[in-house]
């Protein structure tokens, strides 16, 4: 956890660790939307669903002060809790399909190809 009692410019790092957390907030929110899409076309059998997404992030590389740790996050996990009257094999072969669909899930699972390109203003 950043100390509040740091100086400010430590301190702003906690809003970009916040944007990391977002990406778990999108997962959360994708996966129940992905098993209610893919239940419909198999003849919708849940009545309802949650997603919570964790995930662990280790502030020394984020602030580089160790290489070997990953800037982001360094573990992901998380529960889906989905209430139905649908047999353990049915709903398991939902979540083999919902994990090969999810589109949150596929971004946090394999490397994606990033380009940016920096635009200087003169102030």
């Amino acid at each position: 956890m950043l100390d509040p009692d740091k100086p400010a410019e430590r301190r702003n790092h906690a809003h970009l660790l916040e944007q990391s957390r977002a990406r778990l907030k999108a997962g959360s929110a994708a996966n129940p939307l992905t098993v209610t899409v893919t239940s419909e076309n198999q003849g919708g059998f849940h009545n309802k669903i949650s997603t919570e997404l964790r995930g662990t992030q280790d502030l020394r590389g984020f602030m580089g002060l160790e290489k070997s740790i990953p800037t982001g996050f360094v573990q992901v996990e998380g529960d889906v809790t989905i209430e139905s009257p649908a047999s353990d094999e049915a709903l398991a072969a939902l979540q083999k399909t919902v994990d090969a669909h999810c589109p949150v899930l596929d971004d946090l699972m394999r490397p994606v190809p990033v380009s940016l390109n920096l635009r200087a203003k003169n102030a």
